[in-house]
């Protein structure tokens, strides 16, 4: 009993936020999809999904906003690679980013829709009967799931560029640690350590020697 509540409550999101387009697709599935199932939902502060029905597809669109400059562009770059993942895919559902122009379909249903503006427009995702043979759960939990799905592969991204600007900043270290003079080899020579490197002091001027490299021609 217990396994069987703790399901239920980790399923209520995908049950909640789900129940318009689990409506539709459960339509199309039976049959012939319900245009009248087209609705507007606004699931999160300043983002909202519509779901756009008809008789054999059922499209599902999802705005896209983010207000740090960061995860605008990591946004813009994550999406343009997503919409063309699908062809990695088999079968995959007809996935489209409009980063640019705003959906028509929305456009036509909604006409105040696309008074607003998002930072990272808007994806969609059609699905066809035969994306339904298995049931309705998977979709739904894939389609639901995919703003959070999103946010961890931003904070991913992140973690992987902060280790690598680490690595980086290390080996630069570690370079200027080598290029330091030790003062204990030069004898009676006097170094002064400043910011621009060792500077010599009270020595004479020695001979630059200037290395003339031949490179054979190709």
């Amino acid at each position: 009993m217990a396994e069987e509540i703790c399901m239920k409550f980790s399923q209520f999101k995908k049950d909640f936020l789900g129940a318009p387009i689990r409506r539709a697709l459960k339509a199309l599935k039976s049959g012939a999809g319900n245009p009248a199932h087209t609705c507007e939902i606004p699931y999160r502060n300043e983002e909202k999904y519509w779901v756009v029905a008809s008789k054999d597809e059922v499209t599902v669109y999802f705005a896209m906003h983010f207000d740090n400059v960061t995860d605008k562009a990591l946004a813009r770059i994550f999406l343009l690679e997503f919409s063309d993942s699908k062809r990695y895919v088999k079968n995959p559902p007809a996935i489209m980013y409009h980063d640019i122009k705003f959906p028509e379909n929305i456009a036509k249903n909604f006409p105040e829709a696309s008074k607003v503006k998002y930072s990272n427009g808007i994806v969609s995702f059609t699905l066809f009967p035969g994306h339904l043979k298995d049931g309705l759960d998977q979709p739904l939990a894939f389609l639901i799931g995919f703003r959070q799905y999103m946010h961890y592969h931003q904070h991913a991204i992140k973690a992987s560029l902060h280790t690598r600007m680490r690595k980086r900043v290390e080996t630069f270290q570690r370079v200027l640690t080598k290029a330091k003079r030790d003062q204990e080899q030069v004898g009676s020579r006097k170094f002064k350590e400043t910011i621009g490197g060792a500077q010599q002091e009270d020595i004479k001027e020695e001979r630059k020697q200037e290395e003339v490299f031949t490179f054979a021609k190709k």
